[in-house]
């Protein structure tokens, strides 16, 4: 009811009638309005729920005061107290803001704020009337910008913008608030407040901050302190930079619900202090409450600063020396410095681009990032503070060369609005910082900068390597572009030709039918030939056509112009420095690189620089890097681009860093498929090469170390140890495997025994074979990366006269069989195969024959133990095949295997006795040895032998042996002994030996032989004869001592079965 008479009572003050006859006072009407302001701010929870029924009235005061043009000439202030009064109306409830709409209260509200702000001047006070209307109706749009539907009216209001802009440029704080809470979620508005210059004024005002003053604790006001007054002026420019630049901003306490009714500050009374009649001291009242609304108001409402400083105040006078002062102070100081953030949710990216950009290039993208992200007074004292750093050169200089700029465009804002705001973004674009002009700039980062600070860490080190590799592909491109633009999208290796027609031609196969038939003289000429011919020319001049298309477009949409950069090589070079420090900066970054190893071998082994070295170093130190993941390893071997960088082991501008080199090589070779490929690609000669010929020791043991792990691999290395016998003896593979640093001493000495013939000659006759090769094959790998390795089929001047197995010379083997072989059973395999071929070839050379098989009988006469292992290796059949093709070689072999148990075993189940009868027949210069072998194997009792030699006759035949007078032999008593052996030993087979007897007994001959001894005519050779006792080498009948024996000189002992013992029948 009081509400009501009270509006009764307004709507006849303001009646035009009772005005034109001298009816109420104006300083009345004055009180009535700033009454209900009272009532508004005081008791909002009781107010809210109604709306505000004066709104026709108090409308239509604001309009008919507007129009008077003796309006800054009153005495009362009706325009101010009418303004107040809509503020606190709709700072109390939702309805108010959204009746005010209706009611066209926004219209009326910007006809005051048009017509004050354009008196507004430098020189304007806060007292004054216009400056007090346009802090109250800049406060009452700020309320209404929170409402969706009063946002879209402003946007339809150009001149609201217009006149904040202005406002803005004098520096009122209320009005960067405004523009803030007009700009936030809301593009066209955006748009609009940096089209009328806003922009320029916000960024100024961020320059006037002093840290200091923040920093130092000390409690001031910005009633009482200019500088205080331009931190929070800075702040609020802050805010309003991110609002502009489109971030998501959410109010933390929605004006929907009212001021906070439950907080302390908002139950406050007003400093107004009504009197009953308006005088001076009313009015300086209401200017303190109007003219500085940031530290009473708007601070309030957001952090509850009044409250902080009334508690902290009164806390100092009761009690000054308490311990909690220092922590006060730092509250206040944090308080103070995020008070205007804490206002404003900000999450999000910045959805104005245009603008973003903008930011970008007037603070550079660092600090405009951190705009949303970091407190506002640290993104300040970053602006006003000095800063060298990879991500910012900031000084005085560039302050102010940007202030300038600013200045420049705010005047030129002042007389003309730009028409669209990508004009904004255009004129922004051409501005650069003098400081930053000769810098390098990728990801936002300063690379000679931060190849200055290689340990300044990156906040995105993964993103940045990738904008680095972008740089160094962009180049790249552009370069090999610039060196050979036709031919850039064909193959190194790719020499298309063409007709007559300008068709190309397809290369055909080499097994293609069609190039059969050119060979023969057929001319496929049918029409589906030369159709399919004619569609393969015409596919292959497309693909050709669009890969350069698409390299040309990947270049035009380059962001960065290589053509006009007249430093690119240097660039390039920074840039690899910069990849290496980010590599060694921050771990598993280098898998990044996965998909532009291409390129990056490409700088390695690439000339395209009158002076590649320093690129070719840098960009070798990148790959040794990368060779440290195993991941990118694998890359690496997948994409098949080791060619690249074999050259490099020849490249003369990196000579100085071979050692870089081979190290990087050798991180390598830990992937198979990479050893696979080196091997393929001729890594092996190329290691040679240095292995021979380089003078430095580290390096040699380097290519040693590497060729040892190269032949390590179970699928590469038996061909890497194929490529290196075809120069060096195999001894030196296997040195390198045991001790790379032995292998160099053992190159540069002289040998000469089994296993090595080494001197000055063969090393020199060596290292200029294998320097040849290599410079060859680096000039065809060099015109070609996917340039193939092949092994040379014989090399001149290298390959000595010598009979070389296994890499044991057979000519000095045997003339020392002693010799400790590295591989005695590699060494007996292989010798046995080249014996076996020998044997078997039609035209051998006897020598080469007779050589081979005394040094197999040398090796098992030496090694018996070897012989155990002949039987698995297959070769016993195939010496008794060959016993007639080469009868005594073949037999000589076969007479030392007898001595073993093992070959015993596996020769009785092989035909054997038909082979050595038929050898004895037809060559009775080997009845000696193969009577001994006879009778070797009977020793053993094997009862297949025995009855191969019932089938074959064997028995009669060495009876006819005993029985003639074996003139054709040497010693014949020991022949015949060897016989009588054999023979006594067939009859002790428990499945045979009475069948054996029984012939025995049928010739008259045995009589003779069967009582008798026969040792002492078997002469003692290497192994100790028959009945003498044991030899440790399993010496048998003719075979002698392999050491030094006692020499008997007693008797042979008396058996009782021997004949010649017995004591004479009387």
């Amino acid at each position: 009811e009081i509400f009501e008479k009270v509006n009764q009572a307004y709507e006849f003050l303001c009646s035009r009638n009772v005005w034109s006859s001298g009816g109420p006072d104006p300083n009345n009407i004055v009180l009535i309005l700033r009454t209900q302001s009272i009532l508004f701010e005081r008791y909002p929870d009781v107010l809210r729920p109604y709306k505000y029924a004066g709104y026709p009235q108090l409308i239509k005061t604001i309009r008919l005061e507007t129009r008077d043009d003796e309006l800054f000439s009153k005495e009362a202030q009706l325009l101010t107290a009418a303004s107040e009064l809509c503020y606190h109306t709709v700072h109390c409830s939702a309805l108010n803001a959204e009746e005010l709409r209706r009611e066209e209260g926004i219209e009326a509200l910007l006809e005051a704020y048009t017509r004050c702000v354009s008196i507004l001047g430098v020189d304007s006070k806060p007292d004054s009337l216009h400056y007090q209307v346009i802090s109250n109706v800049t406060r009452c749009f700020e309320v209404a910008c929170n409402f969706e539907k009063c946002k879209q009216k402003i946007i339809q209001l150009p001149q609201l913008l217009s006149d904040v802009c202005r406002v803005v440029y004098f520096k009122h704080t209320l009005s960067v608030s405004l523009v803030t809470s007009l700009a936030a979620n809301n593009y066209d508005l955006q748009c609009q407040l940096s089209r009328n210059g806003v922009l320029w004024s916000l960024l100024l005002f961020i320059f006037e901050y002093d840290y200091t003053l923040d920093e130092s604790g000390v409690d001031v006001s910005d009633k009482s302190n200019q500088q205080q007054l331009a931190n929070n002026l800075a702040k609020m420019a802050v805010l309003g930079c991110i609002a502009l630049a489109g971030y998501s901003m959410e109010l933390r306490q929605k004006p929907v619900t009212g001021s906070e009714t439950n907080s302390p500050a908002a139950k406050a009374p007003p400093v107004i202090k009504p009197k009953p009649s308006v005088s001076a001291a009313s009015s300086s009242t209401y200017t303190q409450n109007a003219h500085n609304p940031l530290q009473s108001k708007q601070l309030a409402i957001t952090s509850g600063k009044e409250k902080e400083s009334d508690t902290s105040s009164g806390s100092s006078d009761t009690a000054s020396s308490t311990p909690t002062e220092s922590e006060q102070q730092q509250q206040l100081t944090k308080t103070r410095t995020s008070a205007i953030q804490q206002k404003y949710i900000v999450t999000g990216e910045a959805k104005n681009s245009l603008i973003k950009q903008v930011l970008d290039r007037l603070l550079t993208r660092y600090i405009s990032n951190q705009l949303a992200t970091v407190r506002d007074s640290d993104v300040l004292k970053l602006l006003t503070a000095n800063t060298r750093n990879p991500y910012l050169i900031w000084d005085n200089g560039t302050r102010a060369q940007l202030k300038d700029f600013l200045e420049q465009q705010r005047t030129a804002s002042a007389k003309e609005t730009h028409e669209d705001i990508a004009q904004v973004s255009e004129l922004v674009s051409s501005f650069e910082f003098d400081a930053h002009k000769d810098e390098l700039q990728i990801g936002g980062i300063f690379i000679r900068i931060y190849n200055d600070m290689p340990t300044h860490p990156i906040a995105q080190p993964k993103l940045f390597i990738m904008d680095l590799l972008e740089y160094l592909k962009h180049a790249y491109q552009f370069l090999q572009y610039k060196k050979n633009p036709a031919s850039t999208a064909a193959p190194v290796n790719a020499t298309p030709k063409m007709g007559n027609d300008g068709i190309l031609t397809p290369t055909l196969a080499p097994n293609h039918p069609q190039l059969q038939q050119a060979s023969t003289g057929k001319s496929g000429t049918t029409f589906d030939e030369v159709l399919t011919a004619y569609n393969r020319s015409k596919s292959r001049k497309k693909l050709e056509t669009d890969a350069l298309t698409e390299q040309q477009l990947a270049l035009q949409q380059s962001k960065y112009d290589f053509s006009s950069d007249g430093k690119i090589e240097l660039h390039i070079t920074m840039v690899l420095k910069a990849l290496i420090a980010v590599i060694k900066a921050n771990a598993e970054v280098e898998i990044q690189c996965i998909g532009n190893f291409d390129m990056i071998f490409g700088f390695l082994a690439s000339n395209i620089f009158p002076d590649n070295s320093t690129v070719k170093a840098v960009a070798l130190e990148v790959v040794s890097l990368v060779s440290r993941n195993k991941e990118c390893v694998s890359e690496v071997a997948a994409c098949e681009i080791l060619g690249n960088y074999l050259v490099a082991l020849k490249d003369p501008e990196l000579r100085a860093s071979q050692v870089k080199v081979l190290e990087t090589l050798s991180g390598l070779m830990n992937v198979q498929e990479m050893i696979k490929e080196a091997q393929a690609k001729g890594a092996t000669i190329y290691l040679l090469d240095m292995f021979c010929n380089s003078r430095n020791p580290q390096i040699r043991e380097m290519c040693a170390g590497i060729l040892a792990k190269m032949t390590a691999d179970r699928l590469s290395g038996p061909k890497v140890r194929i490529t290196v016998s075809k120069f060096l003896p195999a001894l030196f593979i296997d040195a390198m495997v045991e001790s790379p640093a032995t292998s160099v001493q053992l190159f540069e000495s002289i040998h000469e025994h089994p296993e090595l013939i080494w001197n000055d000659t063969t090393r020199s006759n060596v290292c200029d074979a294998v320097a040849d090769t290599c410079q060859r094959f680096y000039q065809l790998q060099k015109a070609n990366s996917r340039h193939v390795w092949k092994d040379p089929e014989i090399l001149k001047d290298i390959v000595s006269n010598e009979i070389v197995v296994a890499g044991v010379y057979l000519r000095l083997f045997v003339s020392n069989p002693a010799w400790t072989l590295r591989k005695p059973k590699q060494f007996l395999s292989d010798l046995l195969d080249f014996v076996v071929e020998q044997i078997g070839k039609s035209s051998s050379e006897q020598d080469v024959l007779d050589l081979s098989t005394t040094a197999l009988v040398e090796l098992l006469r030496s090694q018996p133990n070897l012989a155990d292992d002949i039987p698995v290796l297959g070769h016993i059949p195939k010496l008794f095949n060959l016993l007639s093709v080469q009868p005594k070689n073949t037999l000589s072999v076969l007479h030392q295997l007898s001595l073993s148990e093992f070959c015993v075993s596996a020769i009785s189940q092989t035909e054997c006795v038909a082979p050595l009868k038929k050898c004895m027949e037809h060559n009775r210069d080997c009845i000696e040895k193969a009577c001994e072998a006879l009778s070797r194997l009977f020793k053993h009792q094997h009862d297949s032998l025995i009855s191969q030699s019932l089938e074959v006759g064997l028995i009669p035949f060495l009876l006819g042996l005993l029985d003639s007078r074996l003139e054709f032999v040497d010693n014949p008593s020991a022949v015949k002994a060897q016989i009588v052996a054999a023979l006594k030993g067939m009859t002790h087979n428990l499945n045979y030996g009475d069948r054996v007897t029984q012939i025995l007994l049928k010739h008259p001959v045995w009589a003779e032989f069967k009582d008798q001894r026969h040792d002492l005519f078997i002469a003692d050779t290497t192994i100790r004869g028959y009945l003498t006792g044991v030899n440790p080498t399993a010496g048998y009948l003719t075979a002698g001592p392999a050491q030094s024996v006692e020499v008997l000189t007693s008797p042979p002992p008396i058996d009782r079965d021997d004949p010649s013992a017995r004591p004479p029948i009387d």
